[in-house]
């Protein structure tokens, strides 16, 4: 029901908004969660030290949103801006209450306030789009889910803020929240960066074609790894003294996440300019492209889904985040290069970033944990050319298709002739990754009984030291 440049304006200012969320949600919150001596002080002092920071910065940000629009050449983004600037206190009222649940285990709550706060915000949106609101039908699905979120949460959990300010305790929790405010910073800047370059050099309308692809390939991308992070992070840390472990671990998790994912991205790359405009509209045509881009960069992230938490592991955070200002610093060099070819090259420019980062990586494992640069080539290479094979097959089913053949029908005999022919190839070139899959299935099934090798050992708990209840194995990720 919106244009692009309805997406454009909104993606533009939440570049904004969401850096200066960075300030009230991923310094305190993790602090309280990490400490291991919390008291009330704590928490007293974390909430009104967020809520009053996030009342300060809707403050400026209401203030300076003018100025903010004539900088960046945008001033059709001010009134934006200024009322999207209403979720950073809303949000700060989340911070200690998450917190709170996050150190008791209750992650019920949190999964329950996300989904019914992007249910309502979405109805909220869609309602106000019908209602012919426009680009504020989007403000408006974002300060909804905002404050129907908190709301949940504050119903979910009996903890409720003191006066039991305390400076000690705002120095306990300052303290630690600085490391992380750097690495989040670096962060936010090496997913955002495109957003920011393509909204102020290119315009809304670009901004709106680009997000809708980016949105699409993230949400993929983000479901399949975060996952498998959480729980490699603890297996990781457990052979953190025993390298050989760690780097049959890590040989194990990323030879099936190169497996089950590369085949994903790449018939994306295959099918994205008819999925595209098929699933959200003929006026998202310019999306596709962009898509495919995207995908390929979204493919070479997969093979280094494992990287941080095995930095992570053994102790040397200090390292990644060398990387990654790295990786901000030559994404931004490789934008500038390619910005002449329009959003496309910037979605371009990512994947080249990814791959140099990839690259950078790996000498990095074989440093830590002598992880030989020769079986990293050959983790991916086999699964890569399955998927490569497999999407220029699918690929040429696509441009074969008569121009009148219904789309629907053309994404439909795509994916199947992808499934069945990268199948056959992960048979005939990855048979060990394919083994490594049945036997997670089974896994997860309650039926695997194959003893684990040095060359593939699980990452769970080795057969002298069995597993506690509650802890996770990589089988258990599904």
């Amino acid at each position: 029901m919106l244009e692009p440049d309805a997406f454009g304006l909104v993606a533009l200012a939440g570049v904004v908004v969401a850096f200066l969320q960075i300030f009230i949600t991923q310094s305190f919150g993790v602090a309280l969660v990490q400490r291991k001596d919390l008291t009330d002080a704590h928490l007293d002092t974390g909430f009104w030290i967020s809520l009053a920071t996030g009342l300060a910065l809707f403050a400026g940000l209401w203030l300076l949103a003018a100025p903010i629009a004539r900088a960046a050449d945008q001033p059709e983004i001010a009134p934006v801006l200024a009322w999207l600037a209403l979720s950073l206190p809303i949000n700060a009222l989340a911070n200690v209450p998450t917190a709170v649940l996050m150190r008791d285990m209750r992650f019920k709550p949190l999964a329950l306030r996300s989904t019914v706060s992007v249910i309502v915000g979405g109805v909220a949106g869609v309602a106000m789009a019908l209602a012919g609101f426009g680009v504020w039908s989007l403000v408006g699905q974002q300060l909804v889910g905002a404050a129907v979120g908190v709301a949940a949460l504050w119903t979910a959990t009996q903890w409720r803020p003191g006066r039991n300010i305390s400076r000690a305790c705002f120095k306990d929790l300052a303290g630690f929240s600085a490391g992380v405010l750097g690495n989040n910073i670096l962060w936010f800047f090496s997913q955002r960066l495109d957003h920011l370059i393509i909204g102020v050099g290119l315009g809304p309308v670009a901004l709106g074609v680009y997000f809708i692809a980016y949105r699409l390939v993230s949400l993929v991308l983000d479901l399949l790894t975060s996952p498998l992070q959480s729980v490699a992070l603890p297996w990781f840390s457990q052979k953190q003294d025993d390298k050989p472990g760690l780097r049959a671990a890590y040989t194990r998790g990323t030879r099936l996440a190169c497996l089950s994912m590369f085949p994903l991205f790449v018939g994306l790359w295959a099918v994205g300019d008819i999925v595209t405009p098929l699933v959200f509209g003929s006026k998202w045509i310019d999306s596709g492209p962009i898509v495919a881009a995207l995908a390929i960069a979204a493919a070479i992230r997969a093979a280094q889904t494992f990287v941080n938490p095995a930095m992570l592991a053994i102790g040397r955070p200090g390292l990644y985040l060398a990387i990654l200002a790295g990786h901000v610093a030559w994404t931004a060099g490789a934008m500038a290069i390619a910005f002449d070819r329009g959003a496309i090259g910037v979605a371009w420019a990512v994947g080249a970033a990814s791959a140099i980062t990839g690259v950078v990586n790996a000498v990095a494992l074989k440093l830590l944990i002598n992880y030989r640069l020769r079986d990293h080539l050959s983790l991916v290479a086999r699964p890569a050319l399955a998927a490569a094979l497999m999407g220029i097959a699918v690929r040429a089913i696509v441009v074969s298709m008569p121009a009148n053949f219904p789309d629907i029908l053309t994404t439909i005999i795509a994916v199947i002739a992808g499934v069945v022919i990268y199948a056959a190839l992960a048979v005939a070139l990855c048979r060990t990754a394919v083994r490594d899959m049945l036997d997670v299935a089974l896994g997860v099934a309650g039926r695997s009984s194959r003893p684990a090798d040095h060359e593939s050992s699980r990452i769970a708990p080795s057969p002298d030291q069995p597993g506690k209840p509650g802890e996770h194995t990589l089988a258990a990720a599904p």
